[in-house]
């Protein structure tokens, strides 16, 4: 298109799966197609494209690109979109504990070298439940590294059960 949106990302943000993949197939670069499917709330169309072949996935693009400076974690956290970042936290590549970038810190005044956990805090609101999650997140990280138990189901225990799955 005359704006530089490529196809892909139009049929991701209509939600169009079968155009997407056959698009892809034909060798159509990914672009921000998933930052495209999330601002319309399109999120099969989003783990379409995400979800990496190791687990099922047809596409597997990278979770942790980042357009106009926000991964699409990030993306869906500023939305809102707690479906959506539940699905992005326990997908590899993601990387909700990196740094966000100079130009997203400074759009949301905060330090240079803050992280996601920053943002959330600071726009609060609604975006309280997804810093409970980061901070869950990262409490399974650090236990999975000490401990045979899986990230996968120490997330997927429901809120407020502090107790390690077995």
């Amino acid at each position: 298109s005359r704006d530089g949106t490529l196809p892909i990302e139009v049929a991701a943000a209509m939600g169009h799966k079968e155009v997407v993949l056959r698009l892809y197939e034909m060798g159509c670069s990914v672009g921000a197609a998933a930052h495209f499917a999330l601002t319309e709330s399109q999120i099969t169309t989003m783990q379409l494209l995400l979800d990496p072949p190791s687990k099922g996935g047809k596409i597997g693009a990278p979770a942790g690109t980042r357009v106009k400076g926000l991964s699409v974690l990030e993306h869906a956290c500023l939305l809102g979109n707690v479906q959506a970042a539940l699905w992005l936290i326990g997908l590899e590549g993601t990387m909700p504990d990196r740094r966000l970038t100079p130009e997203v810190c400074k759009q949301h005044e905060l330090a240079e070298g803050a992280t996601l956990a920053h943002l959330l805090a600071k726009l609060g609101g609604r975006r309280a439940k997804l810093l409970k999650l980061l901070f869950k997140y990262a409490a399974a990280r650090r236990r999975a590294a000490s401990n045979p138990c899986t990230l996968s189901a120490v997330l997927a225990a429901p809120p407020g059960d502090s107790e390690q799955p077995r």
